[in-house]
């Protein structure tokens, strides 16, 4: 009798050693399951707290193309073939005193742009040259790729905030690097409504900057 009750009690501490493992494996795999959840709530708050906005591609505009508008974006096209750099033009938005264009599809970027913008700006004023030379006509011609323009706008408006915060604390004025004419003018619109701070532009060609000081009530 006794062997028979040390037999069974063999299979008894097996069948606990069994459930033992068991639960110790669901616990393991509870684990692993919260320490993903867990990560993955981390990495949310990281890209938000970071602002990762993922850049939305171009849109080609809603208006019909125009002769005008055709020719930019077929020069621009010519352009980047004669300097052997890649990429595909798309017609964003155009008026009859404005054009704006982007290069897409483009392992060329970092030289499109050039240093500060040096390229994208020479592509510009090439374009602005053509269009006048067969039309008669100014128009202003903005080139982007990569969201460039927007990034660098940013820049110089975080800059230009940064440079009025110093007039207001201190009554000086403070003058801006050097900046290209569209440059300036998004920096003069930035403040052309505040009603402490004034921008005016001086100096001649490449030296030209923006001034920026308090209006003259402010003073009193």
């Amino acid at each position: 009798m006794s062997e028979r009750k040390g037999f069974f009690s063999f299979f008894k501490g097996k069948s606990k050693s069994v459930t033992v493992f068991s639960e110790e494996e669901e616990k393991q795999r509870s684990y692993a399951i919260a320490k993903e959840q867990e990560e993955r709530q981390q990495q949310i708050q990281l890209e938000k707290e970071a602002k990762i906005v993922k850049p939305q591609p171009p849109k080609p505009s809603d208006l019909p193309p125009t002769e005008l508008s055709t020719f930019a974006q077929e020069k621009l096209e010519e352009l980047l073939r004669l300097t052997q750099f890649g990429g595909q033009v798309i017609l964003v938005d155009h008026s009859p005193e404005r054009v704006s264009l982007n290069i897409v599809n483009s392992d060329d970027a970092g030289r499109i742009i050039g240093k500060d913008g040096c390229t994208l700006e020479a592509f510009q004023t090439l374009l602005r040259g053509f269009i006048y030379k067969k039309f008669s006509t100014p128009v202003r011609v903005t080139i982007d790729i990569g969201d460039y323009r927007k990034k660098k706008e940013d820049i110089l408006k975080i800059q230009a905030e940064k440079a009025a915060k110093a007039v207001l604390r201190d009554g000086n004025k403070y003058e801006l690097r050097h900046m290209s004419a569209e440059e300036r003018r998004i920096v003069h619109t930035l403040f052309q409504n505040d009603d402490k701070i004034k921008s005016y532009s001086i100096g001649e060609g490449q030296d030209r900057h923006i001034v920026l000081e308090l209006k003259e009530y402010e003073r009193v």
